[in-house]
């Protein structure tokens, strides 16, 4: 699912923990990101899976943190950053009834 949807040599797809999965897209804006997540929530969400004889219906939470740098250099955001903001974002979706996108712009803007 996720290989058909990612740009090969620009974007990546990692196992981030247990269930989760980080998608590092550089280059790419907080509309870019949330259009790409809700492909991808659709795309999980449409699949029929078949086990034991039943079909087993699955859904997919996402939450993403896109940066927006600011003007001085020095004060850039870090990946630890971004990460923990998506995290928080994903445990938004989680929250609010699962099967959901949620994508937050961050700011290194003091």
């Amino acid at each position: 699912i996720f290989i058909n949807q990612v740009r090969e040599k620009i974007d990546w797809v990692v196992r981030y923990g247990g269930e989760e999965f980080l998608v590092i897209l550089p280059e790419t804006d907080c509309f870019g990101a949330l259009t790409l997540s809700e492909r991808l929530r659709q795309a999980v969400s449409g699949l029929n899976i078949e086990y034991d004889d039943h079909m087993i219906q699955i859904t997919a939470s996402f939450g993403g943190a896109c940066a927006r740098m600011a003007s001085k250099a020095n004060q850039a955001i870090s990946m630890e950053q971004l990460i923990n903001q998506a995290d928080e974002q994903l445990y938004r979706s989680k929250r609010e009834g699962r099967n959901r996108v949620n994508v937050l712009e961050v700011s290194s803007d003091k």
